[in-house]
Parts: C-alpha cells; structure tokens; sequence
C-alpha cells in the first residue's frame, strides 16, 4: 500500500502546484502554441518581434503544437504540463531500464538521481518546455535499435529532433555503431520533416521557414553565450574570457578532446556485453555542453547518466567517490532560493555545474575505461 500511496501523494502535489502556480508561467510552451495558431493561418512562424521567445524549431515542430492551438491558452497548459509529467516518469522508466547489472536498490537509484535533478526537472514543467519529451522519445528510438527495430528506432530519433534539433548527435553515433539501416531511415525522416510543411507553405514558403529557422538560431546564439544560465562549454569559456578567438579555441579544443575520449569508450566497450547504455548516457549528457543554447535545466537529460554512477559507485576509488558526491550535492542544491541572489548569479558566472558535470562525464570514463559498464 505504501507504493500507490506515495504515487497518489505526488500526483496530488504536482496537481495543486499546476493550479496554484505553474499555470501562470510556461511561457516556452506559450511559443509552442502561438505557432499553431500561426500555422492555421499559413503565417511565418518566425516573427523577429517575438524576440528571445521567437519559436526556434524547425518548422514541422508547428505541426505537432497545432493540434493544441484548437483549445484556449489555458486548457492547452493543462494538457501540456499532464502530458510532461507522464513523459517525466517515462524518462524516469526508460532511464532506469537501461542500466546494466543493477547493483544498488531502486529506490536508492530513484532517489538519489531524483533529488539531484529535481530543480532542472521543475524548471522544465515551470516553463513548458520539450527537453523531457525529446530525452524520452530519444530513450525508446535507441531502445528499438538495440532490439533491431531499425524503422521504429528511426522514427522516434526523428521525432526526438523535431522536438528538439539537440537529438541529431546521434546521427555521428550511428555511424560509429555502424547501424547504417537506421542511420538511414533517421535522416530520411528528417528529410521528410523538412520538406512535409510545403503542403501548407508551398515549396518557396518552406524554404523560406527553414531559412528564417536558420537564421533565428545563428542570431540568437552569439549574445546567449554569456548568459548565467548557460552552461556550455562554449558558454563557459565565453563568461571567463569574454567572447572572442579565445574562448572559440579553447572550447573547439575541450570539444575535440571529448569527442576523442568518446570514441576510444565505444572502442573499449566492444567487448563488453551491453556497451550501450554507458554511451547513450553520455549522448545527452554532453547535449547541455555541446550546444551554444544549452541551459542548465537541460541537463534533466544527464539522469541516465547519474543513475548508471549511483549503481556503479561501489566500484569506483574513494578520490573519485568524494568528487562526484560534491558534484551530486552542487548540482542538486545550488538553488537560488537557498544560495541567495549574489551569491547564486556568481555561482552561474563561473560555470560551476558545468564543471561538476566534467567530473560526471570523467567518472563514466572511468568506468569504460575499467570496463566495467
């Protein structure tokens, strides 16, 4: 009973907080479904006087938000905020499926990653944003291909990108795993993507929508880069030595770096039995670092990683143990609210989380390095 119990708790929680609070912001998703409305009118998508809320997805993206454009604003953020919730446990489901070998207990596993990842979890329900839909749809595409259901892993990688462009880093993993046929059907659905809203627009409208798409993100991008909120490894190096060639240096070589220590853990994990989820892991861990945008809620996506360290943890030397219990504590408890506005903006300047996130990745490292996930 005490299961159904604390599951009925939650969702009495996560109910009244949509009512009392929540329903009041979204204003991410609040672009979402401006841009169905905008799509039943055959209006650019794309309007520069929405500023930093203009819609940055692709134009198909539209087309999934349509069919809430038919209700009021209101009820359309009660279908939204339901729907993330659901895709919340789903995460959670899929992100835990994966683990390899479980060592520790489940509600250890749960909890601990929970807490750790539950201030960027309520900033994604707070805004109505898609980051949870994607990491999910992204979960169960890579789910497919290890039971070969290329077609089916395909799709959901391709509805991951649409939701979130962030999912085509799985098009070079592809390549490396060598799974061509679903590599194909991935960038086959993308293509069809792109050019589907040409039965609206016409052919010139969408070329048109995907230039405008383009140009959205190469505009937006530059004076993003040295805000508190972003945490990537561009975004990092930009705070601490201003935008500019060095910056741009450091973070193509610390970029170049990270994508060679990838490589050698897939090829140090072909021998072990079920290689996969330690990389898919690390996937979309790096998609908060590697991407110009990447804001710190989005690392909600690293869960499967946090898990997959929480397991493993027994099995890793005492130094690193300390450094990810640090990690897991700055990540999980550097709160505005707690930490207080001077402290917490000085706190987001440095780029802190962004460095206990270096140790997450180096400790998964370690354990391919080990071969022991």
């Amino acid at each position: 009973m005490r299961k159904p119990l604390l599951v009925a708790l939650l969702f009495i929680f996560l109910f009244f907080s949509f009512f009392l609070k929540i329903r009041y912001n979204m204003v991410d998703f609040e672009v979402y479904w401006k841009s169905g409305k905008r799509l039943t009118s055959v209006q650019n998508l794309y309007m520069p006087e929405d500023g930093h809320y203009v819609l940055k997805y692709i134009p198909f993206f539209s087309f999934l938000a349509f069919p809430f454009s038919f209700f009021p604003l209101p009820f359309s953020k009660a279908i939204w905020y339901f729907l993330s919730v659901i895709f919340v446990f789903l995460f959670f489901h899929f992100s835990f499926k994966i683990i390899p070998e479980k060592k520790v207990k489940t509600w250890i596993i749960l909890i601990v990653s929970g807490l750790t990842l539950l201030k960027f979890i309520a900033r994604e329900l707070d805004l109505g944003q898609t980051n949870i839909f994607m990491g999910t749809l992204f979960l169960i595409g890579l789910d497919f291909l290890n039971s070969k259901k290329e077609f089916l892993s395909g799709l959901f990688l391709s509805l991951s990108f649409v939701l979130k462009p962030y999912s085509a880093i799985s098009i070079p993993y592809l390549l490396l795993k060598k799974k061509f046929k679903t590599f194909f059907y991935l960038s086959f659905l993308i293509l069809l993507f792109f050019i589907l809203p040409s039965i609206v627009y016409g052919l010139k409208g969408n070329l048109r929508l995907v230039n405008d798409w383009l140009k959205t993100i190469l505009s937006s991008t530059p004076h993003l880069l040295i805000s508190n909120d972003n945490v990537s490894i561009m975004g990092m190096f930009s705070k601490w030595f201003g935008i500019g060639k060095l910056s741009s240096t450091l973070s193509i070589f610390t970029i170049s770096i990270i994508f060679l220590a990838f490589i050698l853990s897939i090829f140090k994990g072909k021998i072990l039995k079920s290689p996969e989820p330690l990389e898919i892991s690390l996937i979309l861990t790096f998609i908060p670092l590697l991407s110009p945008q990447g804001w710190d809620y989005v690392f909600l996506l690293s869960l499967p990683s946090l898990m997959i360290l929480i397991n493993f943890y027994k099995e890793l030397p005492i130094p690193l143990k300390i450094l990810i219990a640090i990690s897991f504590f700055t990540i999980g408890f550097s709160i505005f609210d707690l930490m207080g506005r001077n402290a917490y903006e000085k706190f987001m300047e440095i780029s802190v989380i962004t460095i206990a996130y270096f140790v997450i990745i180096f400790s998964l490292l370690y354990l391919r390095m080990k071969r022991i996930a």
